[in-house]
Protein backbone atom coordinates (compact mmCIF):
# COMPACT_ATOMS: atom_id res chain seq x y z
CA UNK A 1 0.00 0.00 0.00
CA UNK A 2 1.24 3.25 -1.11
CA UNK A 3 2.09 6.21 1.71
CA UNK A 4 -1.12 8.46 -0.23
CA UNK A 5 -3.48 5.19 -0.23
CA UNK A 6 -2.76 4.93 3.80
CA UNK A 7 -2.79 9.21 4.57
CA UNK A 8 -6.30 8.55 2.29
CA UNK A 9 -7.41 6.15 4.65
CA UNK A 10 -6.41 8.32 7.86
CA UNK A 11 -8.35 11.10 5.98
CA UNK A 12 -11.47 8.51 6.06
CA UNK A 13 -11.13 7.71 9.38
CA UNK A 14 -11.21 11.22 10.44
CA UNK A 15 -14.08 12.73 8.35
CA UNK A 16 -16.27 9.89 8.81
CA UNK A 17 -15.96 8.53 12.03
CA UNK A 18 -14.86 11.83 13.91
CA UNK A 19 -11.15 10.05 14.99
CA UNK A 20 -8.47 12.53 15.64
CA UNK A 21 -5.23 11.01 14.07
CA UNK A 22 -2.04 12.81 15.46
CA UNK A 23 0.94 11.95 13.12
CA UNK A 24 4.57 12.46 13.83
CA UNK A 25 6.51 12.64 10.87
CA UNK A 26 9.42 14.82 8.83
CA UNK A 27 7.58 15.11 5.62
CA UNK A 28 5.81 17.88 4.43
CA UNK A 29 4.11 16.19 2.30
CA UNK A 30 2.76 13.83 4.75
CA UNK A 31 1.87 16.91 7.03
CA UNK A 32 0.02 18.55 4.42
CA UNK A 33 -2.42 16.53 5.13
CA UNK A 34 -3.38 17.30 8.40
CA UNK A 35 -5.99 20.26 9.23
CA UNK A 36 -3.70 21.45 12.41
CA UNK A 37 0.30 21.18 11.36
CA UNK A 38 2.67 21.57 14.49
CA UNK A 39 6.75 22.40 13.98
CA UNK A 40 8.63 21.35 17.47
CA UNK A 41 11.96 22.20 17.90
CA UNK A 42 13.79 20.67 20.61
CA UNK A 43 10.17 19.30 22.41
CA UNK A 44 8.92 23.14 21.80
CA UNK A 45 6.11 24.25 19.64
CA UNK A 46 7.71 26.92 17.17
CA UNK A 47 5.43 27.07 14.53
CA UNK A 48 1.09 26.28 14.18
CA UNK A 49 -0.12 26.25 10.82
CA UNK A 50 -4.36 25.57 10.54
CA UNK A 51 -4.69 24.13 7.09
CA UNK A 52 -8.32 23.88 6.90
CA UNK A 53 -11.16 26.44 8.69
CA UNK A 54 -12.23 25.15 12.34
CA UNK A 55 -14.91 22.71 12.77
CA UNK A 56 -17.37 22.84 15.20
CA UNK A 57 -16.41 21.53 18.45
CA UNK A 58 -17.59 17.38 19.40
CA UNK A 59 -17.79 16.24 22.90
CA UNK A 60 -15.46 13.36 23.38
CA UNK A 61 -16.61 10.23 23.41
CA UNK A 62 -14.77 6.67 23.82
CA UNK A 63 -13.51 5.31 21.09
CA UNK A 64 -15.04 1.59 20.23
Amino acid sequence: MAGADIMSLLRAANRERGVTVILVTHSAIAAAYGDRVLTLRDGVVEDEVITRPAKEPRTLRPVP
